[in-house]
This record gives C-alpha cells, sequence and structure tokens, in this order.
C-alpha cells in the first residue's frame, strides 16, 4: 500500500504539473492523446484519471 501511495502522489504530482498545458492540447492533437492512453496502459494505477480526462474532453 505504501508503494502504492507513493506511486499515486509521483503520479498526482506530474499530473498537476502536466496538466494544465496537456487538457487543453489532448483534446484536439492526436499524438497526445494517444501519450496519455499508452500513459494510462502501462501505468493501471492511472487508468480511472486517465478515462475521467478522456470523457471531460
Amino acid at each position: 500500500q505504501l508503494i502504492k501511495e507513493k506511486l499515486l502522489d509521483l503520479l498526482g504530482k506530474e499530473e498537476e504539473d502536466g496538466s494544465h498545458d496537456e487538457n487543453v492540447s489532448t483534446c484536439d492533437p492526436v499524438p497526445n492523446h494517444s501519450e496519455s492512453l499508452s500513459h494510462t496502459v502501462t501505468v493501471p494505477l492511472q487508468a480511472p484519471l486517465g478515462t475521467l480526462e478522456e470523457i471531460a474532453c
């Protein structure tokens, strides 16, 4: 559980840092969108966050 929390903290920081710039761009360009999809695939813990962002777009 500690490892999961640490991973979530790191992922959360990455999301917060990049989300402000990427949230606008990920909705339009395909490359950025595919990057977010592949990122959620490689990191299952982030899948719920990724799906929420996709729905928001």
